[in-house]
């Protein structure tokens, strides 16, 4: 953004003019969101009830194009601590139409900044109850900024689980898309204690792909913790199995290929998760010689 533009805003607190009326007296050309975003930025330092009022016009008025809804939008994203004024009045976009919940939405889900303001509202966790579209974009939200407020969103999402079987069945799906950028034990914590809980649909149809999923995200923990998440997995294979192995090729729980590959990128996740499933196998196969000797 120019220095020209950082000017232009300067220059603009000082007229008794609108960003609306500016906005009406020309083309709304793509080089107007750079003006509008630094104009809201230097308004909001300066005079936050102007800059609120300017923030409500643009988003609101139909005159303006969406391009420059938009800008705004996506501006309002990036600030710093959003504020009760700036919520009750984004907050307004929520479910107007298409176009609008597109504006919400691309002012919310994207990074930290609305986190905190949103969840001292319990608006995340009313959304988590909501239509499977709007809990899908929370989930995945969630998935993203997970290593920046863990401890929260661990105590959001073990509070909508409460030990539902199908809310459980839905974080292992989630744990799997986990964007984190270092270990933390109450994520972890939470998914070992879903995966214990046993989701009934956790290893149906062999729940390769989503314990694939997890298994990945797993890779990148090597912990104790993380090998009691593995350990609990085998644990629900054999209660759902009768016979056979977790390691056998047509039954395997996972695949050989990411067992060969789990000892290299996470060493201690795999020696402490499989080892209760190695010696169970092998007990099973002396017990089954035995069998066949009688």
């Amino acid at each position: 953004e120019s220095f020209f533009d950082h000017l232009y805003a300067r220059a603009f607190l000082f007229k008794e003019e609108t960003i609306l009326h500016m906005l009406r007296q020309t083309e709304q050309h793509l080089f107007r969101r750079t003006q509008v975003r630094q104009i809201l930025d230097a308004l909001r330092q300066s005079d936050f009830d102007r800059y609120a009022a300017e923030i409500s016009a643009l988003i609101f008025e139909s005159q303006v194009r969406f391009h420059i809804k938009l800008a705004v939008c996506q501006w309002l994203n990036s600030v710093d601590d959003p504020t009760d004024a700036e919520y009750a009045i984004v907050a307004k976009l929520d479910g107007c139409d298409d176009a609008s919940t597109r504006l919400f939405q691309h002012t919310i889900f994207s990074g930290t900044h609305w986190f905190d303001v949103l969840h001292s509202k319990n608006w995340i966790a009313n959304q988590l109850d909501k239509d499977d579209e709007r809990r899908d974009m929370v989930f995945w939200w969630l998935s993203a900024i997970a290593s920046e407020r863990p401890d929260e969103i661990e105590r959001l999402l073990r509070a909508w689980w409460n030990g539902d079987p199908a809310r459980a069945d839905r974080l292992v799906t989630w744990f799997g898309f986990l964007n984190r950028t270092a270990p933390n034990l109450a994520i972890l914590q939470l998914c070992l204690d879903v995966v214990r809980s046993n989701p009934p649909q956790m290893l149906q149809d062999d729940g390769r792909n989503r314990v694939s999923m997890l298994l990945h995200s797993l890779e990148r923990e090597d912990s104790e913790l993380g090998g009691e998440i593995l350990e609990a997995l085998f644990d629900a294979w054999f209660a759902l199995h009768r016979e056979g192995m977790p390691f056998e090729r047509d039954d395997s729980l996972i695949s050989h290929h990411f067992m060969d590959d789990l000892p290299k990128k996470a060493p201690l996740t795999f020696l402490r998760g499989t080892t209760k499933a190695f010696l169970t196998s092998v007990e099973q196969v002396i017990a089954e010689g035995e069998s066949g000797m009688h």
